[in-house]
């Protein structure tokens, strides 16, 4: 063999070496990592993984009908309704029609400017208010308001 040969054979022996050591460090070090045990995540606060349950009994949703010509419908009935959550129907258990609050401003008065001397009948403006009386609801509160020369509560 000449010296050539040998000193090739050598080093190829010295790489065989070297990639051999490099192989067991990256064995022995994947083995040493799979061996630990992993870090277990921090404990939470109890509080805050907890779910809060509550039992709701009655949720109000105020709704106000309209009928095709744009007037309050007051023949709302119970089965007229159906509440949707979630895309399932809920189970409606009660009705409520709430009386309002209204205030009439009746114009009672005349004057010399507006109507040229001439002074407004109070006949009709006391049959207007009388009937829209008549159709509020029971316990409707009403306030009136009449303006004329001056304004009285």
């Amino acid at each position: 063999m000449s010296v050539r040969r040998i000193w090739l054979f050598g080093l190829m022996i010295s790489q065989l070496r070297l990639a051999l050591a490099l192989l067991l460090v990256a064995v022995a070090t994947t083995y040493t990592f799979a061996q630990q045990p992993k870090p277990t995540p921090p404990e939470k606060d109890k509080d805050q993984d907890e779910r809060v349950k509550v039992f709701t009994e009655e949720v109000r949703l105020p709704i106000v009908a309209f009928d095709a010509y744009g007037h309050y419908d007051p023949t709302l009935e119970l089965d007229d309704i159906l509440v949707l959550e979630d895309g399932v129907a809920q189970q409606l258990r009660s009705l409520r029609h709430i009386a309002g609050s209204v205030l009439f401003v009746l114009d009672t008065g005349g004057d010399s400017t507006g109507m040229g001397g001439m002074a407004k009948s109070t006949s009709l403006t006391r049959q207007v208010a009388s009937e829209l009386v008549a159709k509020l609801q029971n316990g409707t509160a009403i306030a009136v308001m009449q303006s004329g020369n001056a304004v009285f509560l």
